[in-house]
């Protein structure tokens, strides 16, 4: 037996299949039928259709063992807001000469959750499943390295999936703004050295693990600056602080503005490709760093 369930992003739609594949059957039973039953706690936000199968009948004998595929249709019709539930089955089956007749198995199998929050669509995800955001290191590898580094080094590892420390969205604009107010402060001077500079902090404001939810000011931050020209450059704690002791609360770095922004147009796509609704998580892979870059400690050319 198989089962898939195909959810969506982009329409409310939960779609069950089920393939069952007999292998041998014992001819003291004569013959089989099996029952499937769908069953989810949806209750009136949803609505169903009627079970599908091909394939033949449900009913086997020993020399008729053939395969067949039941399919069956769901659609979330709340329209608003969010709602999560369990999808599960109950599979009977029964013989005219078994005792008992019947036997039974039951599955609770998967938490979904469907919304109209994150984009002007409506989608469902599976609940337990944590998404990806990777970081476009091709277009923007200065803030692509500050947050490695900040994954990588840092006691806390946000966003590190090695390390089962996942970020967790904000989704209210108020308190990210909030946050990244706090982390660039009037602390914050860009590095000389940094061209089009702008204030880049990390983990992301718009998370829950954003410095901004414990720090005063971002100068409590690990302080970092991209230094040097497009063309060669480098990116290093920065010499006007204190080194990282790399149990700082937050990083902020001077940043190339186009870089900084970059990083969250996509961050802000991620988040409606992949519907990650307040408190949801997801990690963070840089991939260029990733597969170069070993240690904070040691020098990584990623040219």
């Amino acid at each position: 037996m198989r089962q898939e369930i195909r959810l969506s992003p982009t329409r409310p739609t939960i779609e069950q299949s089920i393939w069952l594949v007999p292998v041998s059957m014992d001819p003291a039973l004569g013959s089989v039928t099996l029952y499937w039953a769908p069953q989810d706690s949806c209750g009136t936000r949803c609505t169903r259709g009627m079970q599908t199968w091909d394939g033949g009948a449900l009913t086997w004998t020993p020399t008729d063992l053939h395969s067949v595929r039941g399919r069956l249709d769901m659609s979330w019709t709340q329209g608003s807001g969010e709602w999560s539930f369990l999808l599960g089955w109950v599979m009977r089956a029964t013989s005219p000469v078994a005792a008992p007749a019947d036997t039974e198995w039951s599955f609770i199998e998967s938490d979904i959750n469907c919304d109209a929050l994150v984009s002007s669509t409506q989608g469902c995800t599976f609940e337990d499943y944590i998404p990806t955001y990777t970081i476009n290191t091709d277009a923007y590898p200065l803030a692509a390295g500050f947050v490695w580094v900040m994954r990588v080094g840092n006691s806390a590892h946000p966003g590190s999936r090695a390390h089962q420390s996942p970020l967790h969205r904000l989704a209210d604009d108020g308190a990210a703004n909030a946050n990244r107010r706090r982390i660039c402060d009037s602390t914050f001077t860009a590095h000389p050295e940094t061209w089009n500079p702008s204030c880049d902090e990390y983990a992301f404001a718009a998370s829950r693990e954003s410095g901004g939810t414990v720090v005063q000011s971002g100068a409590e931050c690990a302080q970092f600056a991209l230094r040097g020209t497009p063309e060669q450059f480098r990116f290093t704690a920065d010499p006007r602080y204190p080194a990282p002791t790399w149990n700082e609360a937050c990083g902020r770095a001077s940043m190339p503005l186009d870089q900084n922004e970059g990083v969250g147009r996509d961050l802000g796509r991620f988040v409606q490709d992949m519907r990650i609704v307040n408190w949801d998580a997801y990690y963070v892979a840089t991939p260029l760093f990733d597969q170069r870059c070993e240690d904070v400690d040691e020098w990584c050319d990623i040219t």
